[in-house]
């Protein structure tokens, strides 16, 4: 049988029966040297090499200190002060409390560049006070789910350095192109919330929002609101790289939860496991996919991909809304980093060829896919947010629907202005 045969079919057998995609893509991987041995020659310690070699360099030192950093945020005691400080801002308009969610989850992904983190402590703050003020609880759920997504564009960005690793780009670049999207992804959330809350006559509570000190908020949050400062600061500011700047990010973390006094021992220990299982599973995906991209690369795989799609059209926002449509039914099968390390070095080759810029490519995928944090079956968010909520699965899909439909418009968008993503990098020197 084709070797190329071999790989396909035995990865998504493996993908059906449950299996773990991290073992998935090495035991498809290996089942095709094996069919190659005896064709080709090629050395089974081609395994070793390649999966080492995949994860050997010092900018995947960001992973595991973000995700740290991004634990130690969700325990410390910030997301409530977030959240009390934003709603003194924006509590009267209408919709407010739904505005003050989205804007904490905005804030919060620059804090902990994880969009289940981002989900899971700005909905225990808020989807209680939500319910309390007359607001439906799957509107409430739909609007702080979607928000998650903003934990993958907002900087620091998990998903964004293992693109930046994937496609060898400047994880900086790629932060900076994430800006702008992150807060018209924010943007977006606000503007249909407000539509929404006007239709339904929620009340903007102005009583609660006057006995409320914006001045008091502020100094209660005032550390949680250096935060990015500090670190995305020292990172455009030339003072240190991303990886040192990841590191950073863990001490002034646990200098502000020591501040606010809300981190124990106990909790302290629960993030660092979390973060060691959390980076032990991206670490091991993006390691047996070293020896996929080999493969793919012997077996022509990316160069087939870049003929089939040409023959379709040369045209780049063709191809872009082809690559469009593929994400949004991959999101809804695969996690966001695993499907950046299957499908971009496929991919590569035919972006390279349309001349696409790669930092605008980056930032377009990481956000088509996260598209699938809020899209059944494997929707993370969803099931984060609807265990906080207590709703069935049902209901959340059913409230994240306009929100679906927003950010994928919002995707076509960047397809047609990608200055809205390229022209931040381009200014700043990085």
């Amino acid at each position: 049988m084709n070797p190329a045969l071999i790989l396909i079919i035995t990865f998504f057998v493996l993908m059906f029966l449950k299996v773990p995609i991290a073992y998935s893509l090495l035991l498809s991987a290996v089942a095709t040297l094996l069919s190659m041995n005896g064709i080709n020659g090629i050395p089974m310690t081609l395994i070793a090499s390649s999966t080492y070699a995949a994860i050997a360099k010092q900018s995947l030192l960001a992973i595991p200190f973000f995700v740290l950093s991004g634990n130690i945020m969700v325990v410390g005691g910030i997301a409530k002060r977030l959240v009390d400080f934003f709603y003194a801002i924006v509590g009267k308009i209408a919709g407010g409390l739904a505005h003050a969610a989205t804007l904490a989850c905005m804030f919060f992904a620059a804090l902990s560049g994880s969009s289940a983190a981002t989900c899971a402590s700005i909905g225990k703050a808020m989807i209680p006070e939500m319910e309390a003020h007359g607001y439906d609880r799957a509107f409430s759920a739909a609007v702080i789910a979607t928000g998650g997504i903003l934990g993958m564009i907002i900087p620091p960005s998990i998903a964004m350095i293992v693109y930046a690793q994937v496609a060898e780009v400047s994880v900086t670049k790629m932060f900076t192109g994430g800006v702008v999207p992150g807060i018209l992804g924010g943007l977006v959330i606000m503007i249909y919330a407000y539509f929404f809350a006007k239709k339904k006559h929620y009340k903007t509570s102005k009583d609660d929002v006057e006995k409320i000190s914006l001045w008091a908020t502020f100094k209660d949050a005032f550390w949680a609101l250096t935060f990015p400062l500090v670190i995305l600061g020292s990172i455009y500011g030339g003072i240190c790289t991303a990886t040192e700047a990841s590191a950073i990010s863990v001490l002034y973390g646990l200098f502000v939860s020591f501040i606010y006094r809300e981190i124990s021992w106990k909790s302290f220990k629960h993030a660092v496991v979390d973060a060691v299982y959390d980076t032990a599973t991206i670490l091991l995906i993006m390691a047996t996919s070293g020896l996929l991209g080999w493969l793919l690369t012997v077996l022509q795989i990316p160069q087939a991909m870049t003929t089939f799609m040409m023959s379709i059209s040369n045209n780049s926002h063709v191809i872009l809304l082809l690559i469009l449509v593929l994400y949004l039914i991959i999101g809804c099968f695969i996690g966001t980093s695993p499907a950046i390390v299957l499908v971009v070095p496929i991919l590569l080759p035919v972006v390279r060829a349309l001349n696409i810029d790669l930092v605008f490519f980056g930032v377009f995928t990481v956000f088509s896919l996260g598209i699938g944090l809020i899209t059944p079956p494997v929707g993370t968010d969803l099931f984060v947010i609807s265990g906080i909520s207590k709703l069935k699965i049902e209901a959340v899909i059913k409230a994240v629907i306009p929100f679906i439909i927003l950010y994928t418009l919002l995707c076509v968008l960047f397809i047609f202005c990608p200055a809205i993503i390229t022209a931040l990098p381009g200014i700043v020197s990085v």
